[in-house]
């Protein structure tokens, strides 16, 4: 499973990841940063056309996991890629679990 990272996940959540040999990458690096500032539905055309991902964390419609919790974000990112990483990601959704 590659992953990128929307602009509203620390930077920490990415060298978490990274120390576990994770693909990952923030959307403020990915593409030079061209893309950090536009729609979401622009970030996912653009992740699936280079099969990544996006993890995001919109405060207003999710909150299963605290922003400021990067050990807990990191954790159940790598738990998901563990378990789930194989799977073909196209138009799904995952909810992080602690």
């Amino acid at each position: 499973m590659r992953l990128i990272l929307d602009e509203n996940l620390s930077s920490a959540v990415g060298r978490g990841l990274e120390t576990a040999g994770i693909d990952v990458i923030a959307v403020a690096d990915w593409q030079d940063g061209l893309i950090r500032s536009v729609a979401d539905v622009d970030i996912l055309i653009a992740a699936a056309a280079e099969r990544r991902v996006l993890v995001t964390f919109d405060l207003k419609t999710l909150r299963p996991l605290e922003q400021n919790d990067i050990g807990g974000i990191v954790r159940a990112l790598r738990k998901l890629v563990a378990e789930r990483g194989n799977e073909d990601w196209h138009d799904q959704s995952a909810f992080l679990q602690r």
